[in-house]
């Protein structure tokens, strides 16, 4: 089939005449087509809506600048090699990436400049898929979403501001690494949650003060990573990481040049086993690291003072 490009822009004056503008676009049977559609808005909100089902290797950019923008891409029906990419400049904008019914091999990124912006990348029974989020401003939310997906690798949130939320989510999916949160800023939120699965890796990194961060393993989730590191002056963060009837999983956190943190390790399975290291005058920090069956824990001191360590193993 002969490549086919599509390119759509529409451009919203300040009336309310102007008001409601949408570009929807349907690739069915369509392989290696190129869409791209550019829409402004000063004051109204502009839709933009692209379906491709049984169709591979297209390329989709939107780029949308103003308020109030929704943009939502979906590849569905064994649709694989897609880039599709959404970029949003304002605030109280949406964008969703979503991949369905096999359709794999996709790259997904999604680009925020503002605030109250909510993006979203969903994989439903769609492997190797590469997300992306990338928002900076404050009050936006990110999350990426896995339901029996596997082998999606360089999945990232990354954050610059404050008062946002990032939360990452496998359910039943396995070797998916490296599942990854970078926040910096202060008073910014970030979950990794995985649901079974086996081999799973989880990063989160965390520059700023006041942050909270919780990785969990559930339901017999085996062979899985954490690793957490914080530095450059980080204070009052809080930092979770929990394991609940996994075995083999492994728990690294890295205070670096930081102070007055806690960090709480549960892991509730066997074999498991817990690092926790303190260095560059990481000082005033609280350590709570509670375990139970053949489980190891360590935690290292390098050049930092005043900091409590309990640990607890059943």
């Amino acid at each position: 089939m002969k490549k086919l490009a599509i390119a759509i822009s529409t451009i919203l004056l300040s009336g309310a005449a102007y008001a409601g503008n949408t570009a929807d676009v349907e690739l069915f049977n369509a392989d290696d087509n190129d869409v791209n559609i550019f829409q402004m808005s000063p004051a109204v909100g502009n839709d933009a809506d692209v379906l491709i089902r049984n169709s591979d290797e297209n390329e989709v950019d939107i780029y949308q600048m103003g308020r109030h923008n929704d943009a939502v891409v979906r590849v569905r029906n064994g649709s694989d090699d897609n880039d599709l990419m959404i970029d949003q400049d304002g605030r109280h904008n949406r964008a969703v990436l979503k991949a369905r019914l096999g359709s794999d091999e996709n790259d997904f990124a999604i680009e925020q400049d503002g605030r109250l912006n909510l993006g979203k990348v969903i994989a439903d029974d769609s492997d190797n898929n590469n997300g992306l989020i990338d928002q900076r401003g404050r009050r936006n939310e990110a999350y990426i979403n896995f339901d029996s997906a596997s082998d999606n690798s360089n999945n990232k949130i990354v954050q610059r501001g404050r008062r946002n939320e990032g939360e990452i989510s496998v359910m039943g999916g396995s070797n998916n690494g490296t599942l990854k949160i970078r926040q910096k800023g202060h008073d910014n939120d970030s979950k990794i949650h995985v649901y079974g699965g086996s081999g799973n890796e989880a990063l989160t990194k965390i520059n700023g003060d006041d942050n909270t961060t919780y990785t969990a393993f559930y339901a017999g989730a085996s062979d899985n990573d954490t690793t957490i590191l914080m530095k450059n002056d980080s204070l009052d963060n809080t930092v979770y990481a929990v394991v609940v009837g996994g075995s083999f999983n492994e728990a690294d956190v890295t205070i670096d040049s930081s102070n007055d943190n806690f960090v709480s390790v549960a892991q509730w399975g066997d074999s498991s086993m817990a690092e926790v290291t303190l260095e560059n005058g990481s000082n005033d920090n609280w350590i709570m690291i509670n375990q139970t069956n053949n489980d190891m824990a360590t935690v290292t001191a390098d050049n930092s003072s005043y900091n409590a360590v309990v640990i607890t193993q059943l």
